[in-house]
């Protein structure tokens, strides 16, 4: 299973204003810059040259989804804005937790589109060892999530900066609900349960410590 996501595809006559990060954020290509006559194919299909692009000023530029990854870490809140009217799309993940690969592994984010992914597996940057795979009928399970969707909106001339803060926002918010926002069913834990394994986990590495280097039971603590 190499590649697990969820992709929204939005309107292109609308949302033309990307943001995946606090120093990240720009006017995008129009898909139709990757078309044949509007720009220059590089190495690799995913690589062009813009030569003819619908906005002038993107003249020049190379446009390539793989720009705009990051680490799993950073991978909280990313999506498009559109002008008219001022909207924002959002796709946020409160934790990574559930990602392969650990916090520093790169995924996908938003890219020409307008597109925005919600990434869950992906051979991207690791290759298939972190993929999962299955034979001679193995029963297996995991649990993707939670992964939101935030629409929000505005009145009058704004930049768009106040949309991804408003987004932003709701990230801290859902993260700090996370537990308690978890759908109801025996594959989630529940937030209580979360924070009894994590003092768990706390506790026995705490006694390992004690074991390894003989510090005393305080310390160890």
């Amino acid at each position: 299973m190499a590649e697990t996501r969820v992709a929204f595809k939005l309107r292109k006559d609308k949302f033309h204003y990307m943001a995946v990060a606090e120093n990240r954020q720009r006017i995008m290509p129009m898909p139709d810059d990757r078309m044949s006559g509007r720009c220059q194919q590089l190495a690799y299909p995913e690589a062009v040259l813009l030569t003819n692009p619908i906005y002038p000023d993107l003249a020049g530029e190379v446009d390539d989804k793989y720009q705009y990854s990051c680490d799993n870490k950073d991978n909280k809140v990313h999506g498009w804005i559109s002008f008219d009217p001022p909207t924002g799309f959002w796709q946020i993940t409160p934790s990574d937790e559930f990602r392969t690969g650990g916090p520093t592994k790169q995924n996908l984010t938003s890219h020409v589109g307008p597109t925005t992914l919600a990434m869950f597996f992906s051979a991207h940057y690791s290759g298939d060892d972190l993929v999962p795979k299955f034979r001679n009928g193995e029963y297996w399970k995991k649990v993707f999530g939670p992964v939101f969707i935030y629409l929000n909106s505005t009145w009058g001339e704004t930049g768009p900066h106040i949309l991804w803060e408003d987004a932003n926002l709701q990230k801290i918010t859902r993260r700090l609900e996370k537990g308690a926002l978890l759908p109801v069913g025996y594959s989630f834990v529940i937030g209580t349960l979360m924070m009894m394994i994590y003092m768990q986990v706390l506790h026995t590495l705490g006694w390992h410590y004690q074991e390894k280097w003989g510090h005393g039971k305080e310390n160890a603590r």
